[in-house]
């Protein structure tokens, strides 16, 4: 099959970077024509590695020309400096330029010239714009990687307008699965749940001249960072040895660290910036941790189980409720409680035993997330749309392609 994944920064960091490449990578493997599209390039190389059969493009080149960067024409940068189509409040944050009409007009122009017999959509913003596409060319698959009830008022509204325009709609977990059929019935023929796949970590078990706990994320409020420094502080004076290190840069570096200096433990706590791939870090950790208030998937605490790690993490939706069993692969806490993280913390730093029993769960969790088991549902699925889409003739041109997206812009309220 030829296969285009649509992202909106290949060469970034981030969870759905990391998974995306890896399917990408693996369908490859498989032997599968597979392209990834970035719609901003603006780095020379990826963060994470690439498979050579992998073919990378980029619809905006925003790095230094010297670096291999584009100019713009004029008509381009009046593009760029307009709102695009799914410029909606809380679209992820997204922000102009990073949200203009210019990745807009040129999906476009390569969705018509571009052959595929799927194309995937990573990011709500492209999935609108997937969904609205006339006369295309390939499938379209919208996958989301974060969930329904964590988006604003106007963009649930623009997925219930418009989801019912893509080929099919994946979820990272039942429970997202289980929103979006509420909200959108007419969509429960086109769901599927597919996680996030985590590579098999067989590095061995480091050793480090003291204890710590590791935690790895973005440093932004919903990880709740400050809530973990409140919780290790409590800790200080019956665990001297232990040390915190956190993976990761955000806006909120800067108040974590005057929250650990507030708090006493700023020369016990480590910002160790950003790191990837992550995997040979977890192994030298001696306990994982989240407090994050919101976890779509969960991919950092997945990658701690397959490192063999044991976890500690918040009870939250969806990920982590869904997968981690209070003792056997994991301890819950209930979420934004310093108090009763530091106990959970304690027990599980204090018991070697404890340790044990949650990393040899951890690890057997973990194994249902590799590549093997996840890519062979993905691979079905794909099939299954590719086969779909030629039988309804929704792979052969009809006629010219003159409007990518449905008419109604007047009315439509993806529109600025």
């Amino acid at each position: 099959m030829k296969i285009t994944f649509a992202i909106r920064h290949a060469y970034g960091l981030g969870g759905t970077v990391k998974c995306t490449i890896d399917s990408a990578n693996a369908l490859a493997e498989r032997g599968h024509d597979v392209t990834l599209l970035s719609l901003v390039r603006q780095r020379t190389e990826p963060r994470f590695p690439i498979h050579r059969k992998v073919s990378v493009r980029a619809l905006w080149d925003r790095r230094r020309r010297s670096d291999g960067g584009e100019t713009l024409s004029a008509k381009d940068k009046d593009l760029s400096q307009t709102p695009s189509a799914t410029l909606v409040d809380g679209v992820n944050a997204l922000k102009m330029p990073t949200a203009s009409a210019l990745y807009d007009v040129r999906l476009a122009k390569f969705l018509r010239r571009h052959r595929a017999d799927v194309v995937i959509g990573t990011h709500v913003g492209i999935n609108l714009l997937l969904a609205r596409a006339e006369n295309r060319r390939a499938a379209h698959l919208g996958q989301e990687h974060l969930y329904y009830s964590q988006y604003h008022r106007p963009v649930k509204a623009a997925i219930k307008e418009h989801y019912t325009g893509l080929d099919g709609v994946v979820t990272l977990t039942e429970l997202d699965a289980d929103d979006y059929r509420r909200a959108l019935p007419e969509l429960s023929g086109k769901l599927w749940t597919i996680p996030n796949s985590v590579p098999r970590n067989d590095l061995p078990r480091g050793e480090t001249e003291a204890p710590f706990v590791m935690a790895a994320g973005r440093l932004a409020p919903g990880k709740r960072f400050n809530v973990l420094i409140r919780a290790f502080a409590a800790l200080r004076q019956s665990h001297p040895e232990w040390r915190l290190r956190l993976y990761g840069d955000g806006p909120e570096r800067r108040a974590l660290e005057k929250t650990a200096a507030d708090e006493g433990v700023l020369d016990r706590v480590d910002f160790m910036g950003t790191v990837a791939p992550l995997e040979a870090e977890w192994v030298k950790a001696t306990v994982a941790v989240s407090a994050s208030r919101m976890e779509s998937f969960g991919l950092t605490l997945v990658e701690a189980m397959a490192a063999g790690t044991p976890l500690v993490s918040s009870n939250v939706e969806y990920g982590p409720m869904e997968f981690i069993e209070d003792g056997r692969n994991g301890i819950l806490v209930e979420p934004d409680d310093p108090s009763a993280l530091a106990r959970a913390l304690a027990r599980t730093m204090d018991d070697p035993a404890l340790r044990a029993r949650l990393a040899a769960g951890g690890r057997e969790t973990a194994a249902r997330f590799e590549p093997a088991a996840v890519v062979d549902k993905l691979e079905r699925l794909l099939e299954d749309l590719a086969g779909r889409a030629r039988n309804t003739g929704i792979l052969r041109p009809r006629g010219r392609f003159s409007r990518l997206f449905r008419p109604g812009a007047a009315r439509d309220p993806l529109m600025p």
